[in-house]
């Protein structure tokens, strides 16, 4: 059977799935739902499984950019102050610098500080833990238990690749709680609550990926308006002013304005093929996106699954966003899976597959059940923090190739691999370029992958404008190979991680 087929078992053949008769909770006929236990508390089991996996999973440090969030989160909490210029790099110092996820980064640094390396994978691993626990406790409400366990788990792990120990890991959370009460809004047939604001204000401090937020208000806007009826004109009023009122509250950041143009200018960079996170999805190879978009098809075309219009042209929009930039997957999966999760509900209902329900526990064995699992999350957590976690080599943190290079050569201009350069940041060595790539600009950014790759006039021009030193680059890089055949220049150290080399007498 192929793994496909596997998978969509769940949602296919839970109708025929027959158990003995079981009393549950505001039901008198037996339920054909399997009787694990309390569906909160199979929940928390769900979220401590998810804690556990990415909270000791090694990926978490294996991104450059959680190096220069934590150096950023360290200069405000120094300086009591954002930065609104770059206080890292040597090339373009003193540039205008958007620091939008500053509260995150302060967050992690605070973690770091109290809890090290230790502390900040447990930090991630909670925020996944808690997109775990919000997207079951919405799927349960739709759908039968074994469709909401395979639908939760294709979801979670469309956002694999992205557990990463920086500020986007944090955000998904909210992603997820906003877009519930969205949809919990609409199910209520009135705007989104004005408690809901707030929500905004936090996650515009926290990362970018609020502007997706506020965007999804507008569809749910015109489906409200066209569903409206009699009521559609104070639907798009009610609508309208909330629309209004988030935007708003988007503002309350210390960029103003330019926090809500930060992301676009983002968006429109024309050199953005080149960050792998930016690149269009790759199906050379089996992966969880290709995995839960075949499932996803096979079972909406064979349960006939009818989805809003306005719903089918957001979920089209998504899959386009997540198959042009990887980083979108995580996206399409959190907003996704609550899109279909209502219209499959109703195509699986006519299956006999009944509700998610609780299964009635005595109060005892449910205090018994919910110590056990507080004792084993306690336990995770201890263990999380107790068992050291250390950075050893890897392609953006060269650790032992930059521990051999003397202090005073540090010091001195160096050209860097793009991935190293949070890693340079966070050891106080000023970078030649990070990721911060919106800052540094299409220009610049354009120049250095062009000297990288490398064309030998320009990697030649570059060296010699910014008086280039030293360099530190990945083995691979055609740089490496170039210097190498290059009189005055010398390796100094060389591992699988990187490469340094060094400008030897004048």
């Amino acid at each position: 059977m192929s793994p496909v087929r596997a998978l969509a078992g769940a949602f296919l053949d839970e109708g025929r799935f027959v158990m003995p008769k079981i009393r549950v909770a505001g039901a008198s006929r037996p339920s054909p739902s399997p009787p694990l236990m309390a569906d909160p508390l199979l929940l928390l089991c769900v979220a401590l499984g998810v804690f556990g996996i990415v909270c000791f999973s090694h990926q978490l440090f294996n991104d450059g950019d959680t190096f220069w969030h934590l150096a950023t989160g360290d200069w405000i909490l120094r300086h009591g102050a954002v930065p609104r210029t770059d206080p890292f790099s040597y090339t373009v110092s003193g540039r205008a610098w958007t620091a939008q996820e500053w509260l995150t980064e302060i967050l992690m640094a605070e973690t770091w500080r109290g809890f090290g390396w230790a502390g900040l994978s447990a930090l991630f691993g909670a925020a996944v833990a808690a997109l775990a626990w919000i997207l079951g406790s919405e799927l349960k409400r739709k759908l039968p238990m074994l469709s909401c366990i395979a639908a939760l788990a294709l979801a979670l792990g469309c956002t694999d690749q992205s557990w990463l120990a920086r500020p986007h890991l944090l955000a998904l959370p909210i992603l997820a709680f906003w877009t519930v009460q969205l949809l919990r809004a609409r199910e209520a047939g009135r705007a989104p609550p004005l408690w809901l604001l707030p929500v905004i204000i936090l996650w515009a401090n926290l990362h970018a990926s609020f502007l997706i937020g506020i965007g999804l208000l507008g569809p749910f806007a015109v489906e409200a308006v066209l569903e409206g009826g009699d009521r559609r004109w104070r639907a798009a009023r009610d609508w309208a002013l909330f629309i209004l009122a988030a935007l708003a509250c988007a503002l309350i950041t210390p960029q103003g304005v330019e926090g809500l143009i930060y992301p676009i200018r983002v968006s429109s960079m024309r050199t953005l093929q080149d960050i792998n996170e930016w690149r269009s999805a790759d199906f050379g190879r089996l992966g969880p996106l290709e995995l839960t978009l075949l499932t996803a098809l096979f079972v909406l075309v064979h349960r006939r699954v009818r989805i809003p219009l306005i719903r089918l042209l957001m979920l089209i929009g998504l899959v386009h966003l997540a198959l042009h930039e990887t980083r979108h997957q995580m996206v399409l999966a959190v907003v996704g899976v609550l899109l279909l999760a209502a219209p499959l509900g109703e195509a699986l209902a006519g299956t006999g597959a009944a509700p998610f329900r609780p299964l009635v526990l005595a109060p005892r064995a449910r205090a018994i059940l919910l110590a056990l699992l507080l004792v084993i999350g306690g336990g995770l957590l201890g263990a999380r923090l107790w068992i050291p976690t250390r950075i050893t080599d890897g392609p953006t943190h060269p650790v032992a190739a930059l521990a051999r290079v003397p202090a005073a050569l540090r010091a001195q201009p160096v050209l860097n691999e793009y991935g190293m350069g949070g890693y340079l940041i966070f050891n106080h060595v000023r970078p030649f370029i990070d990721g911060r790539a919106d800052m540094y600009g299409d220009d610049f950014f354009d120049a250095y992958v062009q000297a990288i790759k490398p064309d030998r006039p320009k990697l030649l021009a570059m060296l010699a404008k910014y008086r280039v030193r030293w360099t530190i680059l990945d083995p691979q890089d055609g740089a490496v190979q170039m210097l190498d055949s290059m009189p005055g220049w010398k390796r100094l150290y060389a591992d699988k991680s990187a490469v340094v080399q060094v400008k030897v007498g004048g």
